[in-house]
């Protein structure tokens, strides 16, 4: 096959700075129900022309996030129930088996990682407690709940990826997005008790944590399963 020229490979890599740009705003919600989007508008974004866009948002429409609709632009897409709780039965089965995993391979590089991001939830919830009314009422998209999401994600990757797995990682990163375009399509009314529910995540990572330290794969197993479950009913991924 002859090498790709550098035009080719400067379109190949805007398709991909595309890609990722657009998969990020579905992840932290900036994406969501009623804000349909142009090709238009993602280039002026990134400051590239409309066609590394179109391809983007073509890859992104066959892998089940977006849909176009004509002369009301791109939205994400529309995920029924039943398959949604599909993935969430899959997770279920895929990331327990990580946690078993990882409770054997781990590195101390992975502990720290997996650490580093307790951490970072603890700090999420913290902030929370100095928001007045916050037990009542915080919305999905703002920027302190978009924290606490940000190191749930986080914690989840750095379990993953201490299980040290070829497929499991490319499926939780699949399934974070596909969760967020669920959640944000329908429309779902804000967090209540948000401190509580960030607390409770926390103590969640920690025991999975120790689970994995302890090299105790049925008990992080067990821990995250039950963690998800939980999250079932919640707003964490």
């Amino acid at each position: 096959m002859p090498a790709k020229l550098p035009w080719q490979m400067a379109a190949v890599n805007h398709k991909v700075r595309a890609y990722r740009h657009i998969r990020k705003k579905l992840l932290y919600g900036e994406l969501g129900a009623r804000r349909s989007f142009s090709d238009k508008t993602l280039a002026s974004e990134l400051g590239m022309s409309r066609t590394p866009i179109r391809e983007a948002i073509l890859q992104l429409e066959i892998e089940g996030l977006l849909q176009r609709a004509p002369r009301s632009g791109t939205n994400p897409r529309r995920m029924s129930s039943a398959e949604y709780e599909e993935l969430l039965d899959l997770r279920e089965l895929i990331e327990g088996y990580a946690a078993a995993r990882a409770a054997q391979r781990a590195t101390a590089e992975h502990l720290v990682a997996m650490e580093r991001a307790c951490r970072n939830v603890q700090a999420a919830a913290a902030a929370l407690r100095n928001v007045p009314d916050v037990q009542r009422d915080v919305k999905r998209d703002s920027p302190l709940w978009t924290r606490v999401i940000q190191a749930d994600i986080a914690f989840h990757r750095a379990l993953v990826a201490a299980s040290r797995t070829r497929w499991v990682p490319k499926f939780l990163d699949g399934w974070q997005v596909l969760n967020r375009v669920f959640q944000f399509s329908r429309e779902l009314p804000p967090i209540y008790s948000a401190l509580g529910e960030a607390a409770r995540v926390y103590r969640d990572h920690r025991r999975i944590h120790k689970a994995v330290q302890q090299h105790d794969g049925d008990l992080a197993r067990q821990l995250i399963t039950r963690h998800l479950r939980v999250s079932r009913v919640g707003p964490f991924i």
